[in-house]
């Protein structure tokens, strides 16, 4: 007679249990390699967002663009309403909106708050993040500082992290949402890697920025002084046709070697616009005349000559005739007159021209 093999005795009862803790295990462990599959394609997201922030903060300066490839990598990595940045002034104590996206729409204009209101200066007072699950559960912690997305509909949660310069808060980012518990713990440990990345970018960027306005504003300060002073020099050499082919140049302050040059180039383009044959340089508001101003003058009139017109020098008080002979200054080549109406008399004699008397 054959013995059967002493053991444990297998029942179907014990087949059917064995089978059941494989099936849990192997669930348990799915959902194990699930787990750790997302933490990866998780891992994946953020450091090629960190990537693409990386290479934004190397190839510009303006904010603009830091802010918009900002956006544009955590958009992939956050599901929010709303996405902005805002940047702390500790001079004027006012927080600023530069960049503020709102159901992918984005605002320019947003008007800046004080420090003290909105969520915005809890962080940046605090300068450590900020986590709200749902604002209906903790609407006590911030009495009147629930935000309003763009449809003036209250936000359910919402998210603000830092970015802390030498320990000094320079501003924050932050997302918030219509929905509650849209964002977790992982999403704070992901703005705030993000923004210990791009904070020493943004101070860059807005030194720069600060740089550049100043430089804009140097810029324009330095183009209206340029128009002022074409404006004082067309005033301080004006052309003026009294009759045809002749022309009045009153003279007025110093001549100097910069002057000198404004007079002639003046002269010899009105002289070509008004086919002009004469033209009567009136000096008598002539500051000072020395040997330097005569000499000036004996450059306008010869240029004068080249486009074929004369000129006559008005003005010629008994001082200033004193000073030239005492200076020893020939100006015998120059058709001189004591008073402006005695050069319009020599202009129309050499037009053969007169004036009627009535």
């Amino acid at each position: 007679m054959v013995e059967k093999p002493k053991g444990k005795k297998t029942t179907i009862a014990s087949l059917r249990q064995e089978i059941e803790q494989l099936r849990q295990q192997l669930a348990q462990q799915k959902a194990e390699n699930a787990r750790l599959f997302k933490e990866w394609q998780n891992r994946v997201s953020e450091l090629t967002a960190l990537k693409r922030i990386a290479q934004a903060t190397g190839s510009t300066m303006r904010l603009e663009g830091l802010f918009e490839a900002l956006y544009e990598a955590i958009e992939d990595l956050i599901d929010a309403t709303t996405f902005f940045v805002a940047l702390y002034d500790k001079d004027t104590k006012m927080i600023s909106f530069p960049f503020y996206m709102d159901d992918r729409v984005r605002y320019r204009a947003r008007a800046p708050l004080p420090l003290g209101e909105g969520l915005a200066s809890v962080v940046i007072a605090s300068r450590k993040p900020l986590l709200v699950r749902d604002f209906e559960k903790e609407k006590e912690r911030f009495p009147g500082k629930r935000p309003l997305i763009g449809s003036d509909r209250p936000a359910r949660s919402w998210l603000g992290v830092p970015f802390t310069l030498q320990d000094e808060a320079i501003g924050l980012m932050a997302v918030q949402d219509y929905e509650a518990e849209a964002f977790d713990e992982r999403h704070v440990q992901l703005l705030s890697s993000i923004a210990s990345h791009v904070m020493v970018a943004i101070e860059k960027a807005r030194l720069f920025d600060r740089t550049m306005e100043t430089v804009d504003e140097l810029k324009a300060a330095y183009e209206t002084q340029q128009r002022l002073l074409a404006t004082v020099r067309e005033l301080s050499t004006p052309i003026i046709p009294v009759l045809d082919r002749v022309l009045v140049m009153p003279l007025v302050g110093a001549i100097d070697t910069a002057r000198s040059q404004q007079i002639i180039e003046t002269l010899l383009s009105a002289i070509t616009t008004h086919d002009a044959e004469v033209v009567i340089i009136d000096i008598t508001g002539v500051s000072v005349i020395d040997t330097s101003v005569a000499n000036h003058l004996l450059q306008a009139t010869r240029a004068a000559s080249l486009l074929g017109a004369q000129c006559v020098l008005v003005g010629i008080t008994p001082e200033v005739a004193q000073t030239v002979v005492h200076l020893g200054v020939d100006l015998s080549s120059l058709v001189t007159t004591s008073d402006l109406q005695s050069g319009v008399r020599f202009a129309l004699a050499r037009l053969n021209r007169r004036i009627v008397e009535g």
